[in-house]
């Protein structure tokens, strides 16, 4: 093989490769030009997400620029948590009181309960009623 044959086979592999990346070129550039549309759509629509991202994001934001600040809130809890604390004191002082006076308490219910039962009896009973004076002659006898 001459030089030249080998020239002519190396003019033609490059002319094959030539023609293989043109087609390429040309499959590949519909392929991109395809794509490019596609991407483009996605593109578009991944901005509209991230516009109403942020329009959600703004409107938070300026819906929570209404309300107070956490110290607020932290300062009613700390109130609220006061009042519940001295609420406790005063039934704890209250359940003593009435711990303490709970023979008050019967002593009136005796008093209450006896005021029905004389309602009960007649009132002839009071009057005709032994009422001899209590003195100590009556229980100690002195002498014979």
């Amino acid at each position: 093989m001459g030089v030249d044959q080998e020239v002519e086979n190396i003019y033609e592999a490059i002319y094959n490769i030539n023609g293989s990346l043109s087609t390429f070129s040309l499959t590949l550039g519909n392929f991109v030009e395809k794509m490019d549309n596609i991407l483009g759509g996605f593109d578009n629509k991944v901005l509209g997400v991230v516009d109403k991202v942020n329009q959600i994001g703004d409107q938070t934001t300026s819906f929570m620029n209404h309300f107070p600040s956490s110290i607020a809130y932290l300062l009613t809890i700390f109130l609220v948590v006061i009042v519940l604390n001295l609420l406790s004191v005063w039934l704890i002082y209250y359940i003593y009181l009435f711990i303490n006076e709970r023979e008050i308490r019967f002593d009136r219910q005796v008093r209450l309960y006896r005021k029905q039962i004389y309602r009960m009896l007649p009132e002839e009973d009071f009057y005709n009623a032994d009422t001899t004076s209590i003195n100590s002659e009556n229980y100690i006898k002195i002498g014979p």
